[in-house]
């Protein structure tokens, strides 16, 4: 089952269906980073890419599940989006080091793409998602954080 991260914002009509996905969110990064137990807790506990696609000089990642450094995690197959796929025909070498890469946050406010223009990339895209109210049968529409992700070469 897909978890949502709501998006809190000023002026919401508040149901039940945000509060869950929250606590359904908050519940299993806690549960993720439990079994990291390392002295580092970020990296990649799995990657995966669409082997096909390389002989086509594109990068497709089927699958992401990555902590950063900054404690932000990233589960692809259960709440977050993959990244676009990516060209790799102008690559001349045999191998090449790919990062996934998330926008930095800014303290000082926008973080969310509202589909205007910005001097910096935004960490977080809203989407609208139709959910399942988990105690009664109503589904709700919320809007939810999506992560920014690109996939991009260590020469960038």
């Amino acid at each position: 089952m897909k978890i949502f991260r709501p998006l809190w914002r000023d002026g919401a009509f508040l149901v039940p269906q945000q509060f869950q996905q929250q606590a359904r969110w908050d519940a299993h990064v806690a549960d993720t980073v439990s079994r990291m137990a390392l002295a580092h807790p970020w990296g990649v506990l799995r990657a995966e890419f669409d082997a096909s696609a390389l002989t086509l000089s594109r990068l497709n990642a089927t699958r992401l599940i990555v902590r950063f450094a900054d404690g932000t995690l990233i589960d692809t197959e259960l709440a977050d989006i993959l990244p676009p796929v990516r060209d790799v025909s102008d690559v001349m070498q045999d191998s090449v080091e790919v990062l996934l890469a998330l926008p930095l946050l800014s303290a000082s406010g926008g973080n969310l793409d509202d589909g205007q223009e910005s001097a910096r990339p935004r960490r977080w895209r809203a989407e609208q998602v139709t959910v399942q109210e988990l105690a009664g049968h109503e589904r709700s529409e919320l809007a939810v954080l999506r992560h920014a992700l690109t996939l991009r070469l260590s020469t960038e």
